[in-house]
């Protein structure tokens, strides 16, 4: 089954920042130090064999686009990609890694903002400042199946105990808690599948 977890970090949520925050989460680690056929003593909200960044559930972020932002310089081509360096995209991320340039001669990070959304005042992402969210609150509480905090704790919709799939009746009012002071971190959405 595939799952979408939206996780908040301090830092910007590269792979490797993404990997250290959902490691406690790994199937891996669950057995790891389990006897064999033994069953692990306590669960974690949900567990992963296998994650990506957005995935089945990518761009769900609305990242705003201020043409007078000093720092994304919307206005400009810039030479370096913002993606992967200001926020996160797979779909920009992949497509300039790969260099695919569809039969064109170059292709710059721009060409894509259109059909992300710009038109519209922002474009589609799976990560970025949560402080340039477009309706950030919202998104998070309603968009997702799990989330991880910026202290590391993790709340799912519910959760498996051993025996039985347990729903949390309180996650959304614990996600509102959990995003009530974080404007200086940074947001990603990943596809878990487990």
């Amino acid at each position: 089954m595939h799952y979408c977890i939206a996780i908040i970090t301090e830092q910007f949520p590269t792979d490797d920042v993404l990997e250290k925050v959902l490691a406690p989460f790994n199937s891996e680690s669950l057995y790891e130090n389990c006897k064999e056929d033994e069953e692990p003593a306590e669960y974690p909200q949900f567990t992963w064999d296998w994650w990506q960044v957005g995935g089945r559930y990518a761009g769900l972020l609305k990242l705003k686009i201020d043409r007078e932002d000093e720092e994304y310089r919307w206005g400009f081509y810039e030479k370096e990609p913002r993606a992967g360096r200001l926020y996160r995209s797979k779909l920009c991320e992949y497509h300039l890694n790969k260099k695919d340039s569809y039969g064109l001669l170059y292709v710059r990070e721009e060409d894509y903002y259109h059909y992300m959304g710009m038109r519209d005042g922002y474009i589609r992402v799976d990560g970025c400042k949560v402080k340039d969210v477009i309706d950030f609150a919202d998104t998070i509480i309603n968009h997702g199946w799990g989330f991880i905090g910026r202290d590391g704790t993790a709340y799912s919709r519910e959760h498996w105990d051993g025996k039985n799939f347990v729903k949390d009746e309180q996650y959304e009012e614990k996600v509102k808690s959990a995003i009530a002071n974080v404007e200086d971190c940074y947001v990603c959405y990943v596809d878990i599948h487990d």
